[in-house]
């Protein structure tokens, strides 16, 4: 089993690269993991992780250590030894509690490829290790913020991190913790990616972004890719 592991910042296309290479891939050949289902669950999310803000405590989930990773990790060994795995399914808090949980999630079986997608994906040492292939997506600081405030207000999260209107404070609390998470953590394991990719050309999901090409050929070069 052969790890293709994408990175990048929310809204970054990293689903829809993920969506692109299982069509040329075959879905027979890949199954992939979302590292967002890792995250802890509401009662076991670490104290540590509490932020203030405005007076209030909000959880802090741009950092690595929001994360499970060591289960992820182990999930991703048992598939590379040609066992099945049951990930977990995360919710945000989308449920009457308000709370987030992580309940069993679908059953993984061992195919050819993997894909992870996620922010962290390169953070840990073991996992760079257990990667066949990284890639790296690459925004500019105001593309992660309009993309992250348009997948969010888009989704009727009206200060979604927060759980109160305010576009004003919403962008603070974006500035003063997600921007921060991403300069601390994930900025610097583009040294890491084999392969870097700039996608801020691309505005409209219609339009296929560049990046595509160049990743496909890319992956061309590596593995066994059906042609077109």
């Amino acid at each position: 089993m052969y790890l293709i592991n994408l990175i990048g910042w929310s809204g970054s296309g990293k689903g829809y690269l993920a969506e692109k290479i299982i069509e040329l891939l075959g879905a027979d050949r890949v199954e992939t993991i979302p590292m967002d289902m890792y995250y802890y669950p509401d009662a076991d999310f670490p104290k540590n992780l509490h932020v203030e803000f405005e007076g209030k405590y909000f959880k802090n989930f741009d950092t690595p250590d929001a994360l499970e990773i060591p289960l992820l990790i182990k999930h991703i060994e048992t598939l590379k030894n040609g066992q099945e795995v049951q990930i977990p399914e995360y919710d945000f808090g989308n449920n009457p509690t308000g709370k987030s949980q992580r309940k069993s999630g679908k059953i993984i079986q061992p195919k050819e490829f993997l894909i992870l997608d996620g922010l962290f994906g390169l953070t840990d040492p073991r996992l760079r290790e257990l990667t066949d292939v990284s890639i790296f997506i690459e925004l500019s600081a105001v593309n992660r913020m309009a993309r992250r405030m348009i997948r969010d207000w888009g989704r009727w999260q009206t200060r979604s991190d927060m759980g109160e209107p305010g576009m004003a404070d919403d962008i603070l609390f974006y500035i003063t913790f997600v921007q921060a998470g991403y300069h601390k953590y994930v900025e610097p394991c583009r040294e890491f990616a084999d392969l870097v990719v700039d996608n801020n050309e691309w505005i409209r999901e219609w339009k296929e972004p560049k990046m595509v090409d160049i990743v496909i050929n890319y992956l061309r070069g590596k593995f066994d890719f059906p042609k077109n």
